[in-house]
Parts: C-alpha cells; sequence; structure tokens
C-alpha cells in the first residue's frame, strides 16, 4: 500500500490550493480526482472578481477570457443598479488546469480517474480506498465538492444545498451584449437569481432554478429564442447554509464547497475554494515543521475568522432572496441605472410617500448596501 503524508481528496480550486501549499512545504502529498481531466467538464458561471484572484495567489491572463469593471443587478421591472468591481468572466477548465498543474510542478502527485470509495480511520491516520487501489496517509483533505465523500464518512454535516443549472450559449445564436458588465437578475421564475455572463464568442445563461423549464422560459423572456438540443448544459447543487459546523477533526480536514464555503448571498465559491485549500495546506505543513497539535487546529480558526465565512451573511442572503418583488421593483426604480452608491433623498422620500410598504425593508436593504460596499469583493 503506497504511503503519503497527505491526500487531498478532489482537484478543483480547492484541493489544487492545498496540494499547492502542501507540496511548497515539501509535504509528501498526492491528489485524488475522480474526473480524467481536471476542470472538465466546465460546471460553473466562470465569473470571479480580480481582487478575489490576486488576494488568492492565483492571477494569469491565461485563462482569462474577458474582463469587466463590475455587475448589474436587475430587478424584475427590467430597471437595474451598477456595481463597480473590478473581475473577469474565465475558462474554468484552463483555470483548473493551471492550478492543478501548479500543484504538480510543486511536488505533488497527481492521480486522476481515481473515485474515493471509502475511508477508514487507522493507527497511522487514514485507510483511502479508491476504484484503483488502496493507499495511507497520516492527514487527508476533503475537497470534493458540495456532496463531499470525505465528509460524509468522516465528518457528517448537515447542509443545505440549492440546485441550479446552466446552458453556455454561442453568440451568433444568442446576441447579448452587457458591455463592462455581468448581470444577475431578479425574476419570479425563480426564488433566487439568474445570471448572464457574456464571453468572447459565447453567453453563460443560468439560474438558482431546480427545473430547467424556468430556465427556459428565462432564456425566451430575454432572448425571444428556444434552447437548441445541442447546447451546452450543466447542473449541479451550491451549499448555502454557509460554512459547515465542523471543517476539522483529529487529521481530517475540509475546504471549499466541501467545507460549504460557497458565498451564502451570491453562491459563488471559486475564491473561497483557493483561499480555503491554502490555509488548510499551510495549518498541516505548520505541524510537521514544529509537531505543535495547536497548528492543525489553526486553520478552522483561520477560516471562521474570514468575512467569507461569518454566519450573518446567511441571515442577509436569506433576507436578500425574501425581499418581495414590489420592494425589488422600487429598488430598481430609485436607482434606474445608476451606481448603487446613489443617495438622493428627495427621490427616495417621493417614491416611499406612494409605497411606504419599503419602510419595513430599510434594515434589510441598508445591510445589503453594506455588504456591498465594504464586501464587494468577497462575493464573487
Amino acid at each position: 500500500m503506497k504511503n503519503y503524508d497527505v491526500i487531498v481528496v478532489g482537484a478543483g480550486p480547492a484541493g489544487s490550493g492545498a496540494a499547492m501549499a502542501l507540496a511548497r512545504c515539501d509535504i509528501n502529498c498526492a491528489i485524488f480526482e475522480q474526473r480524467k481531466t481536471p476542470g472538465q467538464p466546465v460546471c460553473c458561471g466562470e465569473a470571479v472578481s480580480l481582487a478575489s484572484l490576486k488576494t488568492a495567489g492565483v492571477y494569469s491572463e491565461s485563462y482569462i477570457d474577458r474582463k469587466v469593471e463590475g455587475f448589474r443587478i436587475f430587478s424584475p421591472n427590467g430597471k437595474f443598479f451598477t456595481v463597480a468591481s473590478p473581475g473577469c468572466v474565465i475558462n474554468r477548465d484552463k483555470f483548473d488546469a493551471l492550478l492543478y498543474d501548479i500543484a504538480l510542478k510543486s511536488g505533488a502527485r497527481g492521480f486522476t480517474g481515481h473515485r474515493v470509495t471509502d475511508i477508514k480511520r487507522t493507527a497511522e491516520g487514514f485507510e483511502v480506498t479508491t476504484n484503483e487501489g488502496v493507499y495511507g496517509c497520516k492527514f487527508i483533505v476533503g475537497a470534493d465538492g458540495p456532496r463531499s465523500t470525505v465528509d460524509s464518512i468522516l465528518f457528517g454535516n448537515p447542509v443545505e444545498m440549492v440546485e441550479a443549472m446552466q446552458y453556455n450559449l454561442p453568440k451568433n445564436g444568442f446576441p447579448y451584449s452587457s458591455p463592462g458588465y455581468i448581470d444577475f437578475y431578479y425574476d419570479n421564475l425563480s426564488k433566487y437569481y439568474f445570471w448572464i455572463f457574456e464571453k468572447s464568442t459565447t453567453v453563460n445563461v443560468g439560474g438558482v432554478v431546480s427545473d430547467k423549464a424556468a430556465l427556459h422560459a428565462f432564456i425566451k423572456k430575454h432572448f425571444n429564442r428556444d434552447v437548441p438540443e445541442q447546447a451546452a448544459f450543466c447542473r449541479g447543487v451550491i451549499p448555502a447554509s454557509g460554512i459547515k459546523k465542523k471543517i476539522f477533526d483529529n487529521h481530517a480536514y475540509l475546504a471549499g464547497d466541501a467545507a460549504g464555503l460557497a458565498n451564502p448571498v451570491s453562491f459563488a465559491g471559486i475564491y473561497t475554494a483557493v483561499l480555503s485549500g491554502k490555509y488548510c495546506g499551510y495549518s498541516i505543513a505548520g505541524y510537521f515543521r514544529n509537531r505543535k497539535k495547536k497548528a492543525l487546529k489553526s486553520y478552522d480558526r483561520i477560516i471562521r475568522s474570514k468575512p467569507y465565512a461569518k454566519k450573518d451573511l446567511v441571515g442577509i442572503g436569506k433576507e436578500s432572496f425574501s425581499m418581495p418583488e414590489e420592494i425589488l421593483n422600487f429598488t430598481g426604480d430609485y436607482f434606474d441605472g445608476r451606481s448603487y452608491r446613489t443617495k438622493d433623498v428627495v427621490k427616495f422620500l417621493k417614491m416611499a410617500a406612494k409605497q411606504p410598504s419599503v419602510l419595513k425593508y430599510i434594515l434589510p436593504l441598508a445591510r445589503n448596501r453594506h455588504l456591498l460596499r465594504y464586501n464587494v469583493n468577497n462575493l464573487w
């Protein structure tokens, strides 16, 4: 049985981030990825802020398809406001491939087509069974997505999921122009939201919905066309209840979506995946360096101190997604294409006099504005 100091399960951004950190500290680690090619097939909206990429230390022009100056949020009535937050739409397959390649070049061993089927604790650490054989390790990192095998076997965390799906449509058949922005749409076809992220030759059109008919209706509404049968389609689930109760337990760790680290307001997870993977890797490496147990617990403490892991985000997310349509339309009418930073007291008072129900939502609206002002780059 081949043994490693650390086995990382999953070669997405969290797994490659963890392996990258471990290998750079000369820790004998391996990545097990069930897919033949990391990052494929793509199932991601593919939008991320530039600040997030740079903070995570993985910025590269090689995977960027299109840069934007921010995003627009549309109300059901079609009115919108803008949010300045420089970012980009990436090619996720190239992004994942780059991170995986960096991890391997740093010294990690990579095993694709290896699906973990069982994990047992042993006196030395763990015995990990895959479809290709059995391996041993002292530490294990679960970076295997929202339906984490590592979590289900070693942690058993409860988690709330939402379903999402997306079409990648050719622009020549589905023309859409969003110069300088990516777009989010509140629409009564979804309890949450839809998105349209323009790329150089295609458009990612998706929604946090469980019914494909709802996405088709949204596409028909905004493009006035039917989706071709051959259009690229993906669907998956997103953890929606914030960071999980346990992300570290006796030499076992969870990172990225497996740790519930998708942002509960935006459901974005690329940034948090890379960062949590790196923090996890460096925490384990710290133990190997000084053999002090407090190094092992540092990962949990560091992650829970970050803005994207704060439990109040879950509440803000629920407030955002429970706003009545009339309040969403009120915000659209108030901003009417302007920046969310716009302050027009006279206009607000005139509108509120005609629609006093908005006053009940002043605090939730203020919390959302505060989040955009001070933590926008952590949202995506």
